[in-house]
């Protein structure tokens, strides 16, 4: 079983206006959220599959992992969240689980991936299906 990693800053255009920051450009959080997407997905070999934006800072993205480490992930992830939150800003994280067969390009967008990052969002805390 192979997993979609969805992950999203919760009402990031509010807070931007809010701390003048431009939607354009890194700021603190989306320059930490690039780093962090980038070395969650070269520790755990795993494949961004939209989303990383160095120019402009990351506000949203899909990893894939063929081989995941469920446990081992949830926790990286937790820590993102957990320095995230630091910086007063959320982040939702909804993680769907997939065949290993399906190919990582026809995954991006996947339908069970956004139900599970609209349920985090409910929730507050990371969702798996």
């Amino acid at each position: 079983m192979a997993v979609i990693i969805s992950l999203d800053l919760d009402n990031f255009s509010k807070i931007t206006t809010e701390r003048g920051w431009s939607q354009y450009s890194p700021n603190p959080v989306t320059r930490f959220l690039t780093h962090a997407v980038s070395n969650f997905a070269q520790n755990h070999h795993a494949t961004v599959l939209s989303g990383v934006d160095s120019q402009r800072g990351t506000e949203e993205a899909q990893i894939y992992c063929s081989h995941p480490d469920l446990d081992k992930i949830i926790h990286d992830l937790n820590n993102i969240r957990r320095k995230i939150k630091e910086m007063g800003v959320t982040l939702s994280v909804g993680i769907a689980q997939v065949p290993s067969d399906i190919p990582a390009k026809s995954l991006q967008d996947y339908p069970l991936a956004k139900k599970a990052l609209r349920k985090s969002k409910r929730k507050g805390k990371i969702q798996v299906l």
